[in-house]
């Protein structure tokens, strides 16, 4: 959980607009799971908000804010 805070910190440092609340790392591992279980985003926002309920420190994210992340992810080669 250390990594994740420290990557939005990271992310957020000198940041004029409003802070982000999901890291990549956290989009990549969403991604990774609609991909392998092929679910919509929105079953995906309901996994969020239940994974959220396990670890407090992830966010739930909304289906829309998912789809326009993860669609600007750039895999890893």
């Amino acid at each position: 959980m250390e990594d994740y805070r420290e990557e939005l910190e990271a992310m957020n440092r000198g940041k004029v607009r409003p802070p982000n609340r999901l890291a990549p790392s956290y989009i990549q591992l969403l991604t990774a799971v609609r991909y392998l279980y092929r679910i919509p985003y929105r079953q995906l926002e309901g996994f969020t908000i239940a994974l959220h309920r396990l670890v407090l420190p992830l966010p739930p994210v909304d289906y829309s804010d998912l789809r326009k992340r993860s669609l600007d992810l750039n895999p890893d080669p």
